[in-house]
C-alpha cells in the first residue's frame, strides 16, 4: 500500500507542473520563450533574430533541428507540433503566430 501511495504523490507533483492553458500567453512572453531556446538549445545567432527571418534560410534550422524544437515546444507551451499544420510556417513570426493559435 505504501508504494502505491507514493506513485500516487509522484503522480499527482507531476501533474502540478505539467503545462496548463489556463493562462494564455501575451505575444511577448511567446516572442521570449521562443527566441530564447532558439539562442539557447538550437545555437541559433541571436543577431539573426528578427519577425521576418526566414527558419531555414536565414537562421539555418534544418530537420534535425525541428525535431528538437518539437520537443522543447511541448515541454515550454504544452502542445505538440503537427507536422502538417507547419507546412505554410516559413518565417519566425509565422511560428509565433502557430504557437499563440495553440495556445488560445
Amino acid at each position: 500500500m505504501q508504494g502505491l501511495a507514493l506513485q500516487f504523490c509522484f503522480f499527482t507533483r507531476i501533474l502540478t507542473f505539467a503545462p496548463t492553458n489556463v493562462y494564455t500567453m501575451t505575444r511577448e512572453e511567446i516572442i521570449k520563450i521562443t527566441n530564447e531556446f532558439l539562442v539557447e538549445e538550437i545555437e541559433v545567432d541571436a543577431e539573426k533574430i528578427s519577425d521576418d527571418a526566414r527558419l531555414k534560410e536565414d537562421l539555418g534550422i534544418d530537420s534535425l533541428d525541428f525535431v528538437d524544437i518539437v520537443v522543447i515546444v511541448e515541454s515550454h507551451f504544452g502542445f505538440k507540433i503537427k507536422p502538417e499544420e507547419m507546412k505554410d510556417v516559413r518565417t519566425l513570426s509565422q511560428f509565433y503566430d502557430y504557437i499563440a493559435s495553440k495556445l488560445q
